[in-house]
C-alpha cells in the first residue's frame, strides 16, 4: 500500500445508512472518484493509507452514494466510520468526462481574464443546492486576500486547463464587488466577513 505515494481525497462517510452496514459517502463537486472505485483508502493517525474494499455500492443523489464495505456488517460497524475521510490512488482514478474535472485538479488554478489580467486563484468549489438545482460556486482569491464568487457556468468559466494550471473567465461588471469577501485583520489575526463595518 505505502508504494502508491500518492492519494487524493475522493469524499466522506456522512452517516450510517440502515442496519446492515451501508453508509451514505458524500463525494465532492465535480468528477467522482467513487463511481468506479472497486476499493478506497482511509488514512489512520500515523498518515499511513489502509485499503478498504468496496462489495456492493449504487449512486444516491448527485453528490452521494450509498456503500457497503467489506467487513462492515451491521449498523454500529458502519457508525463507527462517520465522518471518515476516503481516499483513491491518484493513479486509479478514471479519466474525466470532457468538461469534467476532479476537484484537486481545480483547487489552486490561476484565475485569468479575456485580456490576462490575474484575477486570483481557485480555494474552493461550493456545491449546489441539493437535488442538483442550480450551479457550483468557485471561491477564489486575490492579491490581497479577498475571496470572490464566480458561478462555475460556461457562460463565464471559458476554458480549464489543468495542465497549465490556468482557467479563463469573461466576468460580467459588478460581480467580483457583489460576491466579495472583505479581510478585516485585528493584531495577527485575520478575519473574514462579509460585512465590512462589521466590528
Amino acid at each position: 500500500m505505502e508504494s502508491i505515494k500518492s492519494f487524493i481525497s475522493v469524499g466522506r462517510v456522512a452517516r450510517p445508512h440502515g442496519i446492515r452496514g451501508e453508509v451514505v459517502v458524500r463525494h465532492p463537486p465535480g468528477a467522482s472518484g467513487v463511481a468506479s472505485a472497486s476499493s478506497l483508502f482511509i488514512r489512520d493517525s500515523s498518515g499511513r493509507y489502509h485499503e478498504i474494499a468496496i462489495e456492493r455500492k449504487r449512486q444516491r443523489d448527485h453528490a452521494s452514494f450509498l456503500v457497503k464495505f467489506a467487513d462492515v456488517n451491521d449498523r454500529n460497524m458502519a457508525e463507527k466510520l462517520a465522518g471518515v475521510e476516503l481516499f483513491q490512488a491518484e493513479e486509479n482514478l478514471p479519466e474525466p468526462k470532457e468538461d469534467e474535472f476532479y476537484l484537486h485538479q481545480i483547487i489552486g488554478m490561476r484565475v485569468v481574464s479575456l485580456d490576462h489580467r490575474y484575477l486570483g486563484q481557485v480555494t474552493a468549489l461550493l456545491e449546489s443546492g441539493s437535488g442538483g438545482a442550480g450551479h457550483d460556486n468557485l471561491v477564489v482569491r486575490d492579491e490581497d486576500g479577498v475571496e470572490f464568487m464566480i458561478p462555475f457556468v460556461d457562460e463565464l468559466v471559458l476554458e480549464v486547463d489543468p495542465k497549465s494550471g490556468i482557467m479563463v473567465v469573461d466576468l460580467p461588471d459588478g460581480l467580483v464587488e457583489a460576491t466579495s469577501t472583505p479581510v478585516k485583520k485585528r493584531g495577527t489575526r485575520t478575519i473574514l466577513s462579509r460585512d465590512p463595518e462589521q466590528n
